[in-house]
């Protein structure tokens, strides 16, 4: 299951001929660009990230530069789109992942709690891109404005989409009550991503571990929306032994 079948849109198949070489090349440097403008984010933060510092990284002419991206607004959009898909991505995945283990009367909220816990491990393993999504939805400013805004809007929406169809499944198999996905959706994301932004703590407070206050408030929330505490924390401990035995599976033991 996919984040198309999540939100439930119906794409027509459109066969389109292989890149020519010249598209290949500008894909390859578009990416190498975007590579480079979240090892500038990771090393300079949202205020370094400029045209002038971005040439200088990939040893390019700032117009060179200007003909991939003309403005930083333009360049900004480009590296919040990559973030925002490659969350998607990791979301998708670890749900296919997950597909067919999960057996009984609560497998959409397990799926929903594991959900919730892989957005965790995105927080973790890819800071730099967990923290331009965060930025860009608390800054109280427009950073992109106009239809390139509106795009990572729609990207933005597409995401929530796939976890309230989560939260409607977890109604259907009734280990939630009727409410309104998308707002569910909204909360659960943005209680997520508040706690997660804590773990900056460790900077002066080296034992602080925000990936416990995560699980709790991904709970308490759940819990908060209808679903019975036991029901809970029993879907919380199947996704645990699931992560354990893929962690194990790859280490080869």
């Amino acid at each position: 299951m996919n984040v198309v079948h999540f939100v439930n849109m119906v794409h027509e198949i459109v066969i389109e001929p292989p890149p020519d070489r010249r598209a290949r090349t500008r894909a390859r440097r578009l990416d190498e660009i975007t590579s480079a403008a979240l090892e500038l984010l990771r090393d300079e933060g949202l205020e370094g990230l400029t045209t002038h510092a971005l040439a200088r990284r990939l040893d390019l002419a700032v117009g060179a530069l200007y003909r991939y991206f003309p403005s930083k607004t333009s360049l900004l959009a480009a590296v919040e789109r990559r973030a925002l898909n490659e969350l998607g991505a990791h979301l998708q995945r670890s749900l296919d992942a997950c597909e067919g283990a999960f057996r009984g009367d609560r497998v959409a909220l397990t799926r929903l709690v594991l959900a919730g816990r892989a957005y965790a491990r995105f927080a973790r393993e890819r800071r730099t891109e967990a923290g331009l999504i965060g930025q860009m939805l608390a800054d109280p400013r427009t950073l992109v404005p106009g239809d390139e805004g509106a795009a990572l809007v729609s990207t933005t929406m597409s995401l929530l989409g796939a976890v309230a169809a989560l939260f409607s499944a977890a109604v259907d198999e009734a280990t939630l009550p009727a409410g309104d996905a998308m707002d569910r959706a909204v909360l659960f994301w943005s209680g997520l991503r508040g706690v997660l932004e804590l773990s900056k703590l460790r900077a002066h407070a080296p034992g602080f571990d925000a990936a416990p206050l995560a699980d709790a408030m991904m709970c308490a929330l759940l819990v908060g929306f209808g679903a019975e505490a036991d029901a809970v924390r029993r879907a919380l401990s199947a996704v645990q032994r699931f992560e354990g035995k893929g962690r194990a599976k790859e280490s080869g033991e």
